[in-house]
């Protein structure tokens, strides 16, 4: 775009790069930068070479900013001038005070043949020792929907290290099966897994051995590694929109609702009719995929009366005790009550009134929940609930202005989900 605005409307270049082209430039670049150093700096932890070359990406990244910066100050002969000079990379506070670049971490080959195996879209990874007995899982296959999934191997020294997939599952395809690494220009090897679903069924049903669980082995320089890959059997029959436990948990993005229901305004009415309250959804908004705002935006509701809610299908094989967890956007209260409050029903049960900000909250240097709300850019809320075995029905009422829910995360309590930025995935679904 920015070519065609250069030899179509030159006229206007000042004007585009100024509101267009250097915010989006700017920010898309930096935010690549920030996300090869997290690489960088997690590879660095396996002692991986290849952390080296997203080392040297962020440092590209941030040539590519300062080039950035002084083309803008040279725009429209100098126009903007130091308006680009200021900080703008790792603020801790308010102002530049304390900023940091990147830290990059620099990775020195091992003495002798060494790689490291990970199981993609986990923490997990190990060399094959036999001293260390680390057994690894790859869950994707849980979810009855994923067809394929990843393992990478990283080179830890610039020796020829091999590798070899000694074992694996009939029904399962891996690609390439083996391999060297020399930690120079082959510094890291994915291995695509590649289910087949109706073989793994044929097997299961025939009795032949085959059970819901196969092993992946990969022959190392240091060993064996070994990966289980449970697979996902005996789905239950459920309605559409249902979200059923696969993983040990459930996941649910907000627009994914099963039902929903409208309300009308407590505090108003237009012209004689109460006005309409209704949950819609905000495309591309939040972390990962959209959110789910009442409006109007200045309607209260009463649950159980005139709030509108979203109701929303879930299956679990266990009755007991969960922990519902809130995803919300991190927002203010809009009024000086302090209050941003939801209400909770589940399988027809009593509607509890949450407030999503504490008591004192405040907003400001010296607010600590505002300020991890506007870093994090989320907020997350966990609420005990209880659930029968068999399908659940979750409602979500919407009762001050203000509230906006992104993604919902239900798991039995005493357990814990993957650590992750964004939280976990969207899980199986109807």
């Amino acid at each position: 775009m920015y070519a065609w605005v250069k030899e179509h409307a030159p006229e206007y270049e000042a004007a585009f790069v100024a509101l267009i082209y250097y915010p989006a430039a700017g920010t898309l670049n930096l935010t690549r930068m920030h996300l090869l150093a997290g690489m960088n700096q997690y590879l660095a932890k396996l002692g991986a070479l290849h952390a080296n070359d997203y080392g040297d990406a962020v440092e590209q990244c941030l040539k590519r900013d300062r080039e950035l910066v002084t083309a803008y100050h040279q725009m429209d002969h100098g126009r903007w001038n130091g308006m680009g000079a200021s900080e703008h990379i790792g603020f801790v506070h308010w102002n530049e005070d304390e900023c940091l670049n990147p830290v990059i971490h620099r990775v020195l080959p091992a003495d002798k043949p060494r790689l490291v195996v990970t199981v993609d879209q986990t923490m997990q990874h190990a060399e094959g020792s036999p001293w260390l007995t680390e057994s690894m899982k790859l869950p994707d296959f849980l979810d009855p929907a994923c067809r394929s999934a990843g393992i990478t191997l990283y080179g830890l020294s610039e020796c020829e290290a091999a590798y070899e997939v000694t074992e694996k599952p009939e029904w399962l395809s891996v690609w390439p099966m083996q391999g060297v690494l020399d930690g120079k220009k082959h510094n890291y090897e994915k291995l695509e897994l590649v289910i087949n679903r109706e073989r793994w069924a044929m097997n299961r049903d025939g009795n032949t051995g085959t059970s819901a669980c196969g092993v992946l082995e990969i022959k190392t320089p240091s060993g064996c590694c070994r990966i289980d890959i449970p697979v996902c059997e005996n789905l239950p029959e459920v309605q559409e929109g249902t979200f059923v436990d696969t993983a040990g948990y459930i996941v649910m993005e907000a627009e994914h609702y099963a039902d929903r229901k409208d309300g009308y305004a407590a505090d108003g009415k237009r012209e004689g009719k109460n006005e309409k309250v209704r949950f819609q959804c905000i495309r591309d908004y939040g972390k990962t995929r959209s959110a789910m705002k009442a409006f109007p935006v200045t309607a209260y509701g009463v649950p159980g009366e005139n709030a509108p809610y979203l109701e929303y299908h879930f299956w679990v094989s266990k009755p007991g005790g969960y922990v519902l967890t809130l995803y919300m956007q991190p927002s203010n209260p809009v009024a000086n009550d302090q209050k941003l409050c939801y209400g909770v029903q589940n399988n027809g049960g009593e509607i509890r009134i949450y407030n999503a900000v504490p008591e004192g909250y405040r907003i400001g240097d010296q607010g600590e929940f505002w300020a991890k709300g506007v870093l994090d850019q989320i907020r997350r809320q966990e609420i005990p609930v209880s659930c029968r075995s068999g399908i659940n029905r979750l409602r979500i009422y919407s009762v001050t202005p203000g509230f906006v829910l992104e993604k919902l995360l239900i798991r039995p309590e005493g357990t814990d989900v993957p650590e992750s930025y964004l939280g976990p995935k969207e899980t199986y679904h109807t």
